[in-house]
This record gives C-alpha cells, structure tokens and sequence, in this order.
C-alpha cells in the first residue's frame, strides 16, 4: 500500500475486487512489519498502527456492503 492513510468515504466508492485486494496487501505488510519488530528493526511505529486502522475501515466497508 502506498498511503498510509485511505479514507472511508474512498473505501465505501470502491467495489468489492478493490477492498479484498487491499486487505489482502494490507495484512501482508502488517505481518512483515510484526516479524521485523520481533527483530527490532522496526524504525516507523505509526505505520503498524495506521495499517491496523485501515484494515479495520476496509472490513466495516465489506461487512457493510452486500
């Protein structure tokens, strides 16, 4: 994921193929951020934090959706 930051109202225009990839990437990269932080070699903190929020806005949008 580019931005660290996607906002809802850009969540809810896109369709479903969209928000599945996303998460799909999203929690990819949140598993590589947790295995770097078990190595300490984690330097941006906010960005596990953020992926968490995203990943959280993207489920409510697909569970939204039907």
């Amino acid at each position: 994921m580019a931005k660290i930051k996607i906002k809802s109202k850009d969540i809810m225009l896109r369709n479903k193929e969209e928000n599945t990839a996303d998460l799909k990437t999203a929690r990819e990269r949140m598993l590589e951020l947790r295995m770097k932080q078990g190595e300490s070699k984690n330097k941006n903190v906010k960005e596990t934090r953020e992926l968490r929020k995203n990943i959280a806005r993207i489920l409510t949008a697909l569970n939204g959706k039907t």
